[in-house]
């Protein structure tokens, strides 16, 4: 599957621009992390990219969240790697591999990140030590599970090191993501 082909199948599947957004985001991050660990970037980018595209379906009935998104991927040829990260991801983790880990963590730090900037300058001006000392405020990105974000720990990617791979993964995303004139 190439990344235009997995865009492709997003947008058919997705309508919501800010979830599109989103979904640019975390492929972003965990292309990023994929370079990070000495992984391949287009596949982790893939899953990446792929992470939400079930969520119209599974929006009412959130149980086959993750299934459903592996039962498309795998129907239009995803390689089995990522199946297997869209499947398992939002279970319990941490997980055994770590590009489950990864998109585990890839898709709040994206939220954490976001919510702590509403334009390029800002995104540029923060730095790893701004972003981890509003790590356990609440009214910061409530729906970031600041559990799943330090999964990467034992892998030696701490909270600075992993909310600073999200801030530049973003910011090469940037044009496509942040609004150019925030409310």
């Amino acid at each position: 599957m190439t990344r235009f082909e997995a865009f492709l199948l997003l947008r058919k599947r997705v309508r919501d621009r800010t979830l599109i957004k989103n979904c640019l985001v975390v492929e972003a991050i965990m292309e990023d992390l994929a370079v990070h660990f000495g992984e391949d970037p287009q596949t982790w980018g893939l899953a990446g990219l792929l992470f939400e595209m079930d969520y119209e379906f599974t929006e009412k009935n959130p149980s086959g969240k993750g299934k459903i998104a592996a039962d498309i991927a795998r129907s239009e040829g995803a390689p089995a790697i990522i199946c297997r990260a869209l499947e398992e991801f939002r279970g319990p983790g941490p997980f055994d591999d770590l590009l489950t880990n990864s998109l585990a963590v890839a898709a709040p730090a994206a939220m954490l990140v976001l919510d702590l900037a509403t334009s390029v300058q800002e995104l540029n001006d923060l730095t790893g030590s701004q972003m981890s000392a509003v790590f356990d405020d609440p009214s910061v990105a409530p729906g970031a599970s600041r559990t799943r974000i330090c999964y990467l720990e034992k892998s030696g990617v701490d909270l600075v090191a992993l909310l600073e791979i999200a801030k530049i993964a973003l910011l090469r995303v940037a044009s496509d993501v942040i609004d150019k004139n925030p409310a």
